[in-house]
Parts: C-alpha cells; sequence; structure tokens
C-alpha cells in the first residue's frame, strides 16, 4: 500500500481491516499510527476502551486473538495496535485466526523489519 493511498484511507475513512507500517522511518510510521488511529477510532486513544495497545513480549497471538473475536464497547469499531512484536520473524497461528474475527476489529501492525517469507506477511499482503 503506498503513501498516497494510506492519506485517502485516512481521508475519507474507508479502512482496511489490517495494516502494516514497517521500515526505517520512524517518525512517518508514527505520524501514520497515529493518524490512523485516531481516524479509526474517531477520537484519540487515551481511555477509549476500543483501543488495545501491544508491545514486544506482550503480543501474544492467543490473545491478539481474544481480543479481536470481543465485540467492541458502544461503537462500531474497535483497534488493536501491536508494535514490534516479531511476530513477522516467526510462525504463529494469527493468518488462521484473523479470517474468523468479526467485522469490528481493525489492527495496525507496526514492526522495525520483516521476513516477507512469513506467513502472517503473506496473508497481510494478500
Amino acid at each position: 500500500m503506498t503513501l498516497k493511498t494510506l492519506n485517502e484511507h485516512i481521508k475519507n475513512k474507508t479502512f482496511s481491516r489490517i495494516y502494516l507500517l514497517y521500515g526505517e522511518e520512524k517518525y512517518l510510521i508514527r505520524f501514520y499510527r497515529d493518524k490512523l488511529t485516531e481516524s479509526i477510532l474517531g477520537e484519540k486513544p487515551s481511555g477509549n476502551m476500543n483501543y488495545h495497545h501491544y508491545e514486544g513480549v506482550s503480543a501474544i497471538p492467543a490473545d491478539i486473538a481474544e481480543q479481536g473475536l470481543c465485540m467492541p464497547f458502544f461503537a462500531e469499531r474497535q483497534l488493536l495496535v501491536i508494535e514490534n512484536s516479531g511476530l513477522f520473524k516467526s510462525a504463529n497461528d494469527l493468518p488462521d485466526i484473523i479470517p474468523d474475527m468479526p467485522e469490528s476489529p481493525y489492527i495496525i501492525f507496526i514492526e522495525d523489519s520483516i521476513d516477507k517469507r512469513n506467513s502472517l506477511y503473506k496473508y497481510v499482503k494478500a
């Protein structure tokens, strides 16, 4: 996905269910993470019960899957932001679980680097 497409999603409020932001441009990644977060939730994430943040080793696929299966609290959407999890470098079962989630969870993955041979990467790209 290009930055142009990402900007159109934010402007038109037509979102993909999954985003993967990765690379060396930390400022741009944080900028688009914040813009997507506010656009998807309709407000800043602080205090929002439909915002869930996982970072590093706290990003356990089973916990992410369990949260994704929950319905949002008095809203249309919930957002899961998963940063530097290493899930795009190791085998996990998220590519099998995500399709079974309801349409309410939106997921933003943020990684420093990825392995393009990883099954989760292939699922997100498709």
